[in-house]
């Protein structure tokens, strides 16, 4: 008896129903990065200067990892993010540093709510002096902390609906 094999065709993506679900998955990651980036645009919401808000989202049919970036490319909202050091601050464009005494801060370590908050009482002024810098508000690490507790359940909620429609 001899066996007979005949060639087959290469089974896709599409084939496995696997299209269905890379797109319920983006669709599911397009509602997630929205709603965390209107969550951290919530955290500028009083400022003054708002900070642009950008998304970025990653799922490839090559490399299965999904992931959701959202950032700003703002100085600002970066040296409030991460935290400054102690250091000297001078004068550069006028012959003395002025400033309002009082500050109440807009955010607050581990929220990505905007308060109320800025400059009040006497003005002051200096040529010159050491300020004790920002204490980092951690904004990215609240966000990823955020996203990381949802984005495992809807996307596979969205891969489970995904591989029905098929």
């Amino acid at each position: 008896m001899q066996a007979v094999f005949k060639p087959m065709r290469p089974v896709t993506a599409k084939m496995m129903g696997m299209d269905g679900v890379r797109e319920e998955m983006l669709n599911e990651m397009r509602k997630l990065g929205n709603e965390a980036k209107k969550t951290l645009e919530g955290a500028f919401a009083t400022w003054e200067h708002r900070p642009k808000v950008e998304m970025k989202i990653h799922l490839s049919r090559s490399d299965p990892e999904a992931g959701i970036e959202i950032y700003t490319a703002d100085e600002i909202a970066n040296y409030v993010d991460k935290g400054t050091e102690p250091h000297w601050v001078a004068p550069r464009y006028a012959p003395a540093l002025s400033w309002q005494a009082h500050y109440t801060r807009k955010s607050r370590v581990g929220s990505l709510v905007s308060y109320s908050g800025g400059h009040s009482g006497v003005w002051r002024s200096s040529l010159g002096h050491r300020v004790s810098g920002i204490k980092a508000r951690k904004f990215s690490y609240t966000l990823e902390r955020y996203l990381f507790r949802i984005m495992a359940i809807r996307l596979q909620a969205a891969a489970i609906r995904g591989a029905a429609k098929h």
